[in-house]
C-alpha cells in the first residue's frame, strides 16, 4: 500500500545503491588483480593432487644391479593437504613429529631454501597451519631398491588381472617408493593403465594380487570381499615348533587350528607400527586362524627350528598375521618389525610389551630411524614370510565350505604355493612354496 511518491523514491535509492555496489566491486577487483589466491580444498580434486604430486616425477627408467631393481633418480614434489589435527599447530613441529626427517635442522634448511612450501609459497619457520593449506616438499628423489624379480601374470582377461607380487615390492606409491611399486612397474614395463587394485599385500609379502581392469569388475570383487565371500590364506615360516597357547602335545597327523582374536590398533603412526591393543584404546576387532603344516627341525645348537604355518584371515588389519603370530610367541622368521627383543624379553608374546610405553617406543625408534631403515631395506631382502620360489601355479577346485583346522588332514600331495592364497567362490587359487594339500575329513 505504498504511495506513488514512496515507490519513486525507493527506486531512485535502489539505483544509487546498485551503482555504488558496482563501483566498490570494480575497485576491489582492481586492488586484487594479480594477487595469487591460496588453493582451496573445494577447488581441488584428488586428481589435481595426484597431478601436482607428480611434478617432475616423470619415469626416468630402471636399471639392475646386484640382483636389485633400481630407479634412476628424479625430482619429485610431495604434497599433502592440512589434516584436521594439524590446524593451529606450527608446521615445523608437524614435520618433526610426523615425518621421517633425521634432524629438525634439516627441516629448517628446507623451509628457508624454499623446498618446503605452503600453497606454493615460502613460509616462515614459525608458520601455523590453517585449514585447506596445501603442503609441498620438492626434492631430488632416490628411491629404495627392490628385488629384481619378475611380476608373473597368473591370469588375465578383459576384466581382471591376477599377478604374483614379489617380496619387497609395495603395491601403491608410498613413503620411499613411487616407481618401484607394483602398479608403476606394470605401467612402465607392461603398459597396463588405469588399473584398480582390489586388495593389498604388505611390501615384504609375496603372493597373488587381484586387479580390476575396469570400475565395475573392481567393485564387484570388492563387494565379494566385503561380504566375506572371498577367503584369504597366507603361508608364514615362524620361529620354533608352532602350537597353541594351551597345547601340551602336538598332533602332527591332525593339527588343530589356533585362533587369535586379539584387537589390533596403531602403536605409532610415524614408525608405522601396530600392536595388540584394547578396543577402549583404539584397537579394532581382528581374527586369524593358524594351522601348522610342516616343522623343520633345528639345524644348529640354540636353534629352535621353524614351522610352516597356514594362516587364514577373517579380518584385514594392517600387519595382522605378523602381530598375531608375535602374540602367540612364534614371530615370522627375519621379520624386521615384530621379531625383535625391542618389544620386551619375550619379543612381545601375549602382548607383554616393554613398559612403560615411552620406553617401548624409544627402543623401537632407536633401531628404526631413517638410517637404520635404509640399511635394513636392502639387507632384509633375505627376510621372507616364505622362501620365495615361484616355480609353478596350480588351480585347485575345493568347496567353499570345506572344513578348516582340526577337521582338515594335511597329507599326501605336495603343491607349490605363494604367500597369499585366495579362496573365491567354488575354487581356491594356489601359487609359490612347498606345502601339503588338505582334504576334508568329512563330506
Amino acid at each position: 500500500n505504498f504511495k506513488l511518491e514512496s515507490v519513486v523514491h525507493y527506486r531512485q535509492w535502489l539505483k544509487k545503491f546498485v551503482v555504488k555496489l558496482e563501483s566498490a566491486l570494480t575497485s576491489l577487483k582492481a586492488n586484487h588483480q594479480g594477487v595469487k589466491k591460496s588453493p582451496q580444498r573445494s577447488n581441488l580434486t584428488r586428481r589435481d593432487i595426484i597431478n601436482a604430486s607428480s611434478d617432475g616425477g616423470a619415469f626416468t627408467g630402471y636399471y639392475r644391479e646386484n640382483g636389485l631393481r633400481k630407479v634412476i633418480p628424479y625430482y619429485y614434489t610431495f604434497t599433502a593437504f592440512c589434516k584436521r589435527r594439524w590446524v593451529g599447530h606450527r608446521l615445523l613441529t608437524i614435520l618433526d613429529n610426523e615425518f621421517n626427517f633425521d634432524e629438525v635442522d634439516f627441516v629448517v634448511q628446507r623451509m628457508i631454501g624454499g623446498q618446503i612450501k605452503v600453497n606454493g609459497e615460502k613460509v616462515p619457520i614459525d608458520y601455523v597451519m590453517k585449514d585447506s593449506d596445501l603442503l609441498e616438499h620438492k626434492l631430488h628423489r632416490h628411491e629404495l631398491p627392490i628385488l629384481d624379480k619378475p611380476i608373473d601374470i597368473v591370469f588375465e582377461d578383459e576384466n581382471i588381472l591376477v599377478v604374483n607380487k614379489p617380496s619387497s615390492m609395495p603395491i601403491h606409491p608410498c613413503g620411499q617408493y613411487h616407481h618401484n611399486t607394483l602398479v608403476k612397474v606394470l605401467l612402465n614395463e607392461k603398459s597396463f593403465k588405469n588399473l584398480r587394485v582390489i586388495h593389498r599385500l604388505d611390501r615384504m609379502t609375496s603372493g597373488l594380487v587381484l586387479i580390476g581392469k575396469n570400475y565395475d569388475t573392481a567393485m564387484n570383487i570388492s563387494s565379494q570381499i566385503s561380504d566375506r565371500e572371498v577367503s584369504k590364506f597366507y603361508l608364514a615360516e615362524v620361529e620354533g615348533q608352532f602350537k597353541g597357547p594351551n597345547e601340551t602335545h602336538i598332533n602332527e597327523a591332525s593339527p588343530a587350528a589356533v585362533i587369535v582374536d586379539q584387537p589390533l590398533g596403531r602403536l605409532n603412526a610415524k614408525m608405522g607400527l601396530n600392536a595388540v591393543m584394547p578396543e577402549s584404546e583404539g584397537g579394532k576387532p581382528s581374527k586369524t586362524s593358524f594351522v601348522p603344516l610342516l616343522y623343520k627341525k633345528p639345524q644348529t645348537e640354540g636353534d629352535s627350528g621353524r614351522t610352516l604355518v597356514l594362516c587364514r584371515l577373517y579380518t584385514g588389519r594392517t600387519h595382522q598375521v605378523r602381530i598375531h603370530l608375535q602374540y602367540l610367541g612364534f614371530p615370522i622368521v627375519n621379520d624386521p618389525l615384530y621379531n625383535s627383543y625391542d618389544w620386551g624379553e619375550t619379543k612381545g608374546a601375549f602382548a607383554n610389551y616393554r613398559e612403560p610405553r615411552s620406553e617401548l617406543l624409544a627402543a623401537l625408534a632407536a633401531s628404526r630411524d631413517r638410517t637404520a631403515y635404509l640399511k635394513t631395506a636392502v639387507s632384509c631382502f633375505t627376510f621372507t614370510s616364505l622362501q620365495f620360489s615361484f616355480e609353478i601355479f596350480v588351480l585347485t577346485t575345493l568347496p567353499y565350505n570345506a572344513p578348516f583346522g582340526n577337521r582338515c588332514r594335511f597329507q599326501e600331495c605336495s603343491v607349490i604355493v605363494t604367500g597369499l592364497l585366495l579362496w573365491i567362490g567354488e575354487s581356491v587359487a594356489v601359487g609359490g612354496f612347498i606345502s601339503r594339500s588338505f582334504s576334508p575329513s568329512s563330506p
